[in-house]
Order: structure tokens, then sequence, then C-alpha cells
């Protein structure tokens, strides 16, 4: 199934939670929660849906795990978790007994007691490997996936009573779809280049099909009568379905087809459909190849939409489907018309932004399914959607002190809705009020000014404009200084400033009234972005995540890190003053306190720190499946803490920091000093070296005086030796320490550290250790000069996804130093 490619997918090792029928009376927003969550407002994307063969049961695979619905009443009835990813397919046994669930970036799949709902077995390759198809066989007695990883692509059989695999065969390249035959013995795998037909009892390929030249097939489907095989191919322009006798082999009929990711017969084996993702479901006649009709899901909520999942009802008289919104709903198998949308509700896309009303009772989320999602902040029950956008809804805001909701959005309008705020009922429900920006691209961010009279907004077209929120009317186009769009925008608390961050180049501080510019904060030698940026409540200080730039790294040829922590800023002078060093992050909110700082990172995980001092308190750790944290927000009273994400869902959060913050070094005047100057998260050696190599500039100044020099030194080297007496040694572990990040990468994009001479297979701790053809990669008590060390530092291992972070690399280094154990 469909994973959007844009996102950064990062995926970590986590215990399997083996999970008791819910109780009725239990909310589901309370089902399975993150350590420290006390709400969860959304079920997660929609990913794929199967029907129990009874029909009495319909599975949803999702972002945050199975969802089991009774499929008469839509009642949930439990949640199944503990999947290292997005669940992306589920596949119930033909008895009905078992159901089998996984996620094209895990390398298990998952097969659960249909009576209970508790986890029966984990089936893992013994190399790091992904599944992309898992069938049962006819008979239920077996269970065929396939897959692949960079080094290994292989289909396996297994026993679904045991867990035991029983029987391999080498598939290149990896395996897209599996189906087997009617009979049972035959099963039918398509890669990019082909499909092949194996004999189950011999485990040897019985026939080839190739895919005509520069063509590349992306799914196959079988007909129910096993007679007819369909598959779709595709090349930069073009895109056909492909019609196969699988008696002979021959190629039947050939026609052209939307862009699509996914194929089905109806339960009659009489229609093809075919679906993609921006047009509608197409339908064909099998015999003739003509196209009979067209259909977009979604249609009870008179938004058209693409599709996530789709079924047909055990009985095959009704199709399911399972639009980007949410929605479930049931169509005639027959005529391809709308029968009646199921109660299945809270199912979204990519969650953008978050934000609270001004009384604290009510939350908007918006959504890339183009929808604003409305829910009561105490009890976490879904209030309404608002319906008008045209694109993704990226950023949602609150006016504090009038009865309006702001949304902005990828086409380029602001929408203004107007509401009761005891009752939630908006007056502009049917699209809201617009204001077309005029933005020559999409807008990125939007915010209220504290009066509540004006909006700003910010663009990929680097323009920062202002907007008088009554009339709509255009007040103010902040000029272009830097190329680069603006990703984020913020009022001061009192008005008269607006900042903006941008992409690349600085944070801009705006006066109001006039439109000149007061400061750009720029840190040191480095371009940076403000990917989000908050104001304190007092409006003294701002702060904002930044990222190096690109071209700097690259011609001191080492690999960027994906974030560069985040800053302090004097508003009135616009000096830095410190900074919080947390790689990827994206996202940040400070408590109305103004004591705490929250920021939300690139692997779905919330940290909280201490302002004054840049301490850490506390993380709670990759809470958001599969990708970012986009939004953070505070309550006005500070109580709660709320956190989207790619995985389409809100968190709440009691924010109460459990640990205090690590002491920081101060001058002889006690003014703090920062120096963990490499940012991860320890004082050492390392962090001499980067001040070192930085006599002379300006940048890790860390008793700030305008130089890098050997001043600088003597402060580290001084914290170095007062953390060494404070701070009792942890040992790193490589179950729950290295393996984690080695997983998460293999899981991506194959599993060797580099290609050539070392080739490491990362599958074990023994392969890892023992290293390439030049013999170990590494030798206990030397993490510095270890080959593996140095390739992990170079950016060549592991392979997929951003770059590993000076506190990863830091990680490896410490673990050979301490032994390089098998803990």
């Amino acid at each position: 199934m469909y994973i959007r490619q844009n996102c950064i997918v990062v995926i970590s090792l986590i215990v399997i939670v083996l999970t008791p029928i819910q109780a009725i009376s239990q909310q589901s927003t309370q089902w399975n929660l993150p350590e420290g969550a006390k709400s969860r407002l959304g079920k997660g994307l929609i990913s794929a849906i199967s029907y129990s063969p009874d029909g009495e049961q319909l599975a949803v695979a999702s972002s945050i795990g199975v969802w089991i619905y009774d499929a008469q009443t839509s009642e949930e009835l439990d949640l199944l978790t503990g999947q290292k990813a997005w669940v992306t397919d589920v596949v119930f046994s033909p008895d009905g007994k078992r159901l089998a669930s996984h996620g094209n970036l895990d390398n298990s799949f998952y097969v659960w007691d249909t009576q209970t709902w508790t986890l029966q077995h984990t089936l893992t390759h013994d190399k790091y490997w992904s599944p992309e198809s898992v069938v049962f066989s006819p008979d239920g007695q077996l269970i065929a996936s396939g897959g692949g990883s960079q080094d290994n692509r292989t289909i396996n059989l297994w026993d679904p009573k045991t867990g035991s695999r029983i029987g391999s065969m080498n598939h290149t390249p990896a395996v897209l779809t599996l189906a087997f035959s009617p009979d049972g013995e035959i099963l039918i795998s398509q890669s990019t280049d082909k499909i092949i037909f194996w004999d189950i009892k011999t485990l040897t390929s019985l026939r080839t099909l190739s895919v005509p030249a520069n063509r590349s097939l992306s799914s196959m489907a079988l007909n129910p009568n096993g007679k007819l095989l369909a598959g779709k191919s595709s090349n930069k322009r073009e895109s056909f379905i492909y019609f196969w006798d699988v008696n002979t082999g021959k190629l039947q009929r050939t026609i052209e087809a939307p862009e699509l990711w996914g194929l089905i017969f109806s339960s009659d084996g009489e229609k093809l459909l075919s679906a993609s993702y921006n047009d509608p479901i197409h339908v064909w006649d099998v015999n003739t190849g003509r196209l009979v009709d067209t259909f977009w899901a979604s249609e009870s909520s008179g938004v058209a939409q693409g599709i996530r999942g789709w079924a047909f009802m055990p009985d095959g008289e009704t199709l399911t489907l399972a639009s980007y919104a949410g929605s479930v709903e049931l169509w005639d198998a027959k005529t391809f018309r709308l029968l009646r949308a199921t109660n299945i509700t809270r199912h979204a896309d990519i969650c953008n932004s978050v934000a609270f009303s001004s009384d604290g009772k009510t939350i908007a989320s918006g959504h890339d399914d183009t929808r604003i999602r409305l829910w009561d902040a105490d009890t976490g029950d879904f209030r309404r959607e608002l319906i008008g956008h045209g694109s993704n809804v990226v950023s949602v805001a609150f006016s504090s002190t009038e009865n309006r909701l702001a949304s902005g959005s990828y086409d380029r309008t602001i929408r203004l809705w107007e509401y009761d705020k005891f009752t939630i009922s908006f007056a502009g429900f049917g699209g809201g009020r617009v204001i077309n920006t005029g933005h020559k691209r999409v807008l990125n961010a939007i915010a209220f000014s504290p009066n509540g009279k004006m909006l700003a907004s910010g663009s990929n077209d680097g323009t920062t404009r202002l907007w008088d929120v009554n009339t709509g009317a255009h007040l103010r186009t902040f000029p272009i200084i830097d190329s680069g769009s603006v990703e984020s925008v913020a009022f001061s608390p009192n008005g008269e400033i607006l900042a903006s961050g941008y992409i690349v180049g600085a944070i801009r501080l705006w006066d109001v009234n006039t439109g000149s510019l007061i400061h750009s904060l720029k840190r040191g030698d480095f371009f940076a972005g403000g990917w989000s940026i908050a104001f304190s409540p007092n409006g003294k200080i701002i702060a904002s995540t930044f990222e190096h730039d690109r071209g700097e790294w690259d011609r001191n040829d080492r690999p960027p890190p994906v974030g560069d922590g985040i800053h302090l800023w004097d508003v009135d002078t616009g000096k830095l003053l410190r900074t919080i060093r947390k790689w990827d992050t994206q996202s940040i909110a400070i408590h109305p306190n103004g004591k705490t700082i929250v920021s939300g990172d690139y692997q779905g995980s919330v940290h909280s720190y201490d302002i004054e001092t840049g301490g850490h308190l506390h993380t709670y750790k990759e809470v958001h499946k599969g990708g970012s944290v986009t939004s953070l927000a505070f309550t006005p009273d500070g109580e709660t803490l709320a956190s989207s994400g790619y995985d389409g869902t809100v968190l709440l959060w009691n924010i109460t920091p459990t640990e205090a913050p690590v002491s920081p070094a101060t001058d002889a005047s006690g003014n703090t000093l920062s120096v963990d100057v490499n940012g991860d998260g320890d004082v050492n050696v390392l962090d001499m070296v980067v001040v070192a190599n930085a006599f002379g500039k300006s940048d890790p100044d860390v008793n700030s005086d305008g130089d890098v020099n050997v001043l600088d030194m003597v402060l580290v080297a001084n914290a170095m030796k007062n953390r060494e007496s404070n701070v009792a040694a942890q040992e790193i572990s490589f179950k729950n320490d290295i393996q984690p990040i080695l997983a998460e990468r293999c899981a991506i994009s194959g599993c060797h550290a580099a290609p050539g001479v070392v080739g490491l297979d990362l599958s074990k701790y023994d392969t890892f250790k023992k290293g390439g053809a030049n013999g170990p990669a590494f030798v206990a008590g030397n993490g510095k000069g270890s080959l593996v060390v140095k390739r992990i530092d170079g950016g060549g291992m592991p392979p997929g996804g951003p770059p590993l972070g000076g506190d990863q690399v830091q990680l490896f280094i410490d673990w050979i130093d301490e032994g390089a154990k098998n803990n």
C-alpha cells in the first residue's frame, strides 16, 4: 500500500505489546497510548482494509496499529499495536482464526489470534528484509511472504501454527505482490520486471512473464477463478494494464489507464477495478477491456478523494472503500453506487498543525486530506470536520480575542471560520470566509496577532504578508531579502513585532507598524533557517529551529546533520543567547510560564528543556510513528501539551518534568555557558576538538566574548572535569542503543554497512563485529580509530534515511570503547 515518499520515515525496534481485548467501557482514545500520554485524538492513516471470512469483522491497517471493528455496527473492538512501523497491509486466514499484519519498513510480520486478539507469532527474516506482501494459502496451512532488501530478496513459506519457516525461494528483484492459485498448488510473485509462477511442492519456477522494456510493473491481481492475471505497468509518460492467460502465459490484452497504485477483481471476476492517487476509481470490463464506469470515494462528504484501502465483503455484494480523508464507505458491487457511509470515524491523513482555542476547550488539527478536524480537549471526542480547502491544510490558528479559527493551505488561501465556542457551531461550515493571499507559491504558515485584528502568512515564494481579519484586505508585504521559502511566522506578545522563519537565510524580525526590518538573526559562519519559531510569553526571547547550510558541510566533505538544534535569541539585541543541541528538530513551543521549551523531532519524539539553562528535562521517545512531530501547542493555562505527527494523530500530554535538568556550566558572573558545543548530549574531548578547530571564528563562542580562543577551551575542560566527577557512567547496550540505529536504516534500504571493502551484514551482533574482507571493522577499546566508525562519520553507513547525528556517532564510539559488548 501507499506510503508517502517525501516523508522522512525513521523506524526503531520496540518491544511487542500483547494487547488484551479492550473493555467496551474504555474510550478508544485511551487505548495503547505511548507512555506519558493522556489521550490520543484520531486513529491514524488508513493503509489497507480486510474482512474476516464470515464478514463479521473489519481489520483496518493504520499508522498506529491494526484497528478491529464490528463490520455491522462499526464499533471498535480492539487496537493491535507493537509493530515497528506503520502497518501497511492486513489479511485474514481462510478459516478466520488468524490475522497477519505487516509494514513495508519492518523486517518482521505478525500473526494474531483472532479469538483473543493476542500476538501469536512474530515472524522475522534472518536478515534485514522488508515484507511487501503476505498471503495465506487457500487451505490456511501456509503463509507466503515476499519482499526484499538491498542484498536479500526472497520468498518465504511459513507454518502459521508454529511460526517456523519451512521453505524459501530466491527472487530478483524484490517481490512486491504475491497470490496463490485457487487450488493452492501455485504461488505467483510479482516484481518490477516480471511475474513468476512457482510450484509450491518443489519450490521451483514454472513460468516467467516479462514486462515490456522501459516499463515497470507495480501491482498485480489474480482473477478469483484463477484463470486471468492482471498487472499494471508504466513508464514516465504512460500507464498500462496487461491481461495474461494463466494457463498459457499468453498476453491477451493491453489497455491504457491512468497512473495507478492498485488493482482488484470483482468477486464474480467480470470487472477489474483500478485506483490511483489523484484520479477516480476506474471499472474495466474483463472480457472486452472497455472502461464501463468511474467513481470517486468520499462522495458521502461531498468531496472527492483518492483511496487508501479497499475490499469486497465476503458475499461479493458490497465494495468497501477507505479514503485519504479516513472515511469508510459501502458501495454496491454491481452498480458501483454509494450505499452509505459507515460510522468508522477519526482516521485522517498526515496532521500538519494543531492549535487550542483561547479557552483551551477546543482543539483544531489541520491535515493533508484538506480537512480541519475539531476535538473536545477535555474528553478527546471528535466534534466535526471543516471542509473547504482544495489542498493540504498546513497551518491552523485560533484568535485569542474573537471566536475565530483560521486555516492556511497549499491552495494558497486562508479560510476564516466564525464559531460559537460553547456549541462549536461554525457559521462558515460550507467553506469558511476566504482570503485569496496572492502568494505565488504554496502557503506554509499563518498566525493571528495578539489583538486578533491581523493575520500573517508565509509562503514558498519567500514573502510574508499581513492581512486585515475583518475585511480580508491586504495590509503589507514584507520585502524578500534572501531567497528561500518562509516556513514559519509568529507575532510577539505585544503585537509590535512579526517574526518570519526562512528555510535558508535567517529569522527576520519586522516592525508591524512600519514594515521595516528590525533584526536578522543569523548564526555564526553558517546560514540557517527557521523551520519553527516561538516567542517567550514576556516577548524577550524568540526560539527557533535551525538547519546548517549544506554547502558549508559539503565543502568540508562531511554530511550535514538534518537539524542544528534549538536557538534562543535576545529579541532586543538580536544576539544568540544559547543553543540547545538537539539534532533533527522540526517543531517547538514555549510553555506559558516561560520556563520550559518543548521540541518535536523527525523521529517522532517530544523533548522538554529548561529555557534558562538549556538542560534536558524529559523525552517521550518516538511517540508519533513513522516520521516527524509536525506541530506543538500548549493550552493557555499550560496544563496540557498537544503534539501532532505524520501518523495523522494528535497526542495530549501533561508536561510534568520527572528529571532535573543537567547543571549547566557558568562563568565567574554566573552566566550560563554552552559547553556541549558538538551537541552530542555530553561534554568531552570531542567538544574541545570542535573548539580548537574553530579558533579565530565566532562560533562556537562558549564564553560569548566574540571570539573562539583558548579561553573557550579552558571552560570546556573545566566542564569535563566537573561532569566526570558528578555523572556516573552508564553502560551502553548493543540491543537497546546500537541495534535500533542499525535496524531503522537497514529497514529503509538494505542491511550492509557499506559496499566493497566493509560489506558488513548488520543482522546480528556477531556478523556486525566480524567485519568485512579486511578483517574486523573494529576492536574493543578503539572506537575513534575503527573502520566502522570512520564509515559512519563519513556518511557511508548505515544506509538509508538522513545522516546520523553527532550524538549517534559518538554512541558507536563509546560502545566500542566500553568493550563492544553483546548486551
